[in-house]
């Protein structure tokens, strides 16, 4: 990678991409390895750390301290990391689903799968209302990781991490009740 940055400055022309060698050249590294934790099987962790340089570069008028630069673009890595990652619990979730449905022969009609997708849709909507790090636990758990897989991952203790999921169990479970009250 070193050769590609040191050309890099050259090949770029305009400010915004003498920014975007400068921020490669100096952060990469950094946040790559802040990525890593968000990685799937389909996105790595350079995808999301790049990505997030790109998000970050039309919002670097913002940035008033170019000392806390690294610790900024950190910021965007995590943001675009845990979309990526709800975004591929989403997904999973839905294929489990029709894979169990595929599997058991069992054909709902369209009014079951209506309620379910209602349900469903109940269900994510009281998810994005927890803090969010709750989220993350709440999907990495739904999508049948262990506690200490969950822990290793976001570089939490596994109290925390149960601890985490506990409390988000007790909001949905209000949000939901209270969304059956007013229904």
């Amino acid at each position: 990678m070193g050769l590609i940055f040191r050309n890099l400055d050259k090949a770029m022309s305009t400010d915004r991409d003498q920014v975007l060698a400068r921020w490669m050249r100096d952060h990469w590294d950094r946040l790559v390895v802040a990525a890593e934790t968000y990685r799937g099987r389909a996105v790595t962790g350079e995808d999301i750390a790049l990505e997030a340089i790109l998000v970050a570069l039309d919002k670097r008028g913002r940035i008033e301290d170019p000392r806390v630069t690294g610790r900024w673009l950190e910021g965007f890595v995590r943001n675009v990391g845990r979309k990526a990652v709800t975004k591929r619990m989403r997904r999973q979730l839905l294929m489990r689903r029709h894979y169990r449905l595929l599997v058991s022969g069992n054909i709902e009609s369209p009014e079951t799968l209506l309620e379910r997708k209602i349900a469903d849709e109940k269900l994510e909507e009281a998810i994005s209302t927890l803090p969010e790090h709750q989220q993350i636990v709440v999907h990495l758990k739904l999508d049948g990781l262990s506690y200490r897989e969950i822990g290793e991952k976001l570089g939490k203790p596994v109290g925390t991490v149960k601890s985490d999921r506990s409390r988000a169990v007790r909001a949905l479970r209000d949000t939901l009740a209270q969304g059956m009250t007013r229904s």
